[in-house]
């Protein structure tokens, strides 16, 4: 009896282990560096002293997703989620900073500061919502709903299959620290996290949620999966830590 239970408990052991194991999500950067070098006014917007200092707290950030399981897996990623989009912000739910004692630094939002008073980027600012209430109309055309456009966007824009043993590589610019620069030309901001020390850790994650994904998707989205016998990948990845080093 106990023999048998035993190996039950192996069994059930063994597949958590398989699950839990069967996407992998990793930096390939040994370190990466930040630079302390920025004006820190004390008020909500911070900014490196120069070019040269900005220059010296930029990444590149390698990273690797492998498909383990015997599944084929759809993910969503956007290899620029960590660089500063002028009128989207910076998206920081992707990222995690740690310091010694594996807290997590805080990150702030990100807000646009745009104004009528400058021509200019009302000018730019109206193009843009312009070409995106057509992108939503034609959207609406094809039989999707409104609701559904962000996410069906970023499907259609950043989805790709893991067929099993495969993996993807990407390559991202990331400035560390992340400063609520503000842009004279847009007037956007992105967010703060800052007050990194030497040390720290520095890792990215990753969650997708399979009902809502498909939730958004139109029906001959669905049956695509379905036929080529795809699966939406559910769950969250954290990838492994790197160290981050003051570049001087």
């Amino acid at each position: 009896m106990k023999l048998v239970y035993m190996s039950v408990l192996c069994i059930l052991i063994f597949s958590c282990k398989n699950e839990n194991n069967e996407v992998k999500l990793e930096i390939l950067n040994r370190k990466l560096y930040f630079n302390d070098k920025y004006v820190n006014n004390h008020s909500s917007n911070q900014s490196y002293k120069n070019n040269d200092d900005k220059e010296k707290a930029t990444n590149i950030l390698n990273w690797k997703l492998t498909n383990l399981s015997d599944e084929n897996y759809l993910f969503i990623i956007d290899e620029d989620d960590f660089f500063e989009d002028p009128f989207l912000g910076y998206d920081y739910y992707h990222i995690e900073i740690t310091d010694k004692n594996n807290k997590k630094r805080n990150g702030g939002g990100s807000d646009i500061l745009w104004s009528e008073d400058n021509s200019d980027n009302g000018s730019m600012f109206n193009c843009l919502s312009y070409n995106d209430s057509i992108r939503k109309l034609n959207y609406k055309l094809k039989g999707g709903k409104l609701k559904d456009y962000e996410m069906q966007s970023d499907y259609i824009k950043n989805s790709f299959i893991l067929h099993p043993n495969e993996s993807k590589t990407f390559k991202s610019i990331i400035s560390l620290p992340i400063l609520k620069e503000v842009s004279s030309k847009t007037f956007a901001s992105q967010i703060v996290v800052n007050s990194i020390s030497e040390g720290d850790r520095f890792n990215i994650v990753y969650e997708w949620d399979s009902i809502k994904i498909k939730e958004s998707l139109q029906g001959y989205q669905i049956q695509e999966l379905k036929v080529n016998n795809v699966k939406i990948y559910n769950g969250i990845l954290r990838s492994n830590k790197v160290i981050l080093k003051s570049r001087k």
